[in-house]
């Protein structure tokens, strides 16, 4: 959703029109800002459009396993052998 060095108060704004938890993952010294939606593609796809329609226009899906972001490929290859 965002990334900043600085704290975002996800209670206000565009954020509070979000229907979904928001994670904080602090990674090399910014605060990256997202939504979990477990192994999901098709629910990750729906949140994507929602916080589109919602003022993030750059909301994006993004990967992970075992905590180390992969790439889309991969993740729908191991979403299909489930």
């Amino acid at each position: 959703m965002a990334a900043s060095s600085k704290f975002i108060d996800t209670q206000k704004g565009e954020w509070a029109a979000l229907a979904y938890p928001i994670e904080i993952v602090t990674e090399s010294g910014l605060n990256k800002y997202q939504i979990a939606a477990g192994g999901d593609l098709q629910e990750a796809s729906r949140i994507r459009l929602d916080a589109r329609a919602k003022g993030f226009p750059d909301a994006f899906i993004a990967a992970y396993q075992n905590g180390a972001r992969i790439s889309m490929d991969e993740a729908k290859k191991l979403l299909s052998l489930e």
